[in-house]
């Protein structure tokens, strides 16, 4: 799992510029819990998806994702 993390992070770095044009909406909590399991590698597969989407579509998604693996 580590280095799907790795891939992320070297995408999410490469492509900044393009990722900082989304919106940059508030994380809910439950977003953030989401988030930070999905960083240790134990968010559970059916709920993927919604990160996806909410990855795809909100910078500060993007960036509290990447400050989470860096710290792993």
């Amino acid at each position: 799992m580590s280095d799907e993390f790795n891939i992320l992070e070297k995408f999410l770095s490469d492509f900044e510029p393009e990722i900082g044009g989304r919106s940059a909406s508030a994380l809910t909590p439950q977003m953030e819990t989401k988030l930070t399991q999905l960083s240790q590698g134990a968010l559970p597969e059916a709920e993927r998806s919604e990160v996806s989407r909410e990855l795809l579509s909100n910078q500060t998604a993007v960036e509290f994702l990447l400050a989470r693996v860096r710290r792993a």
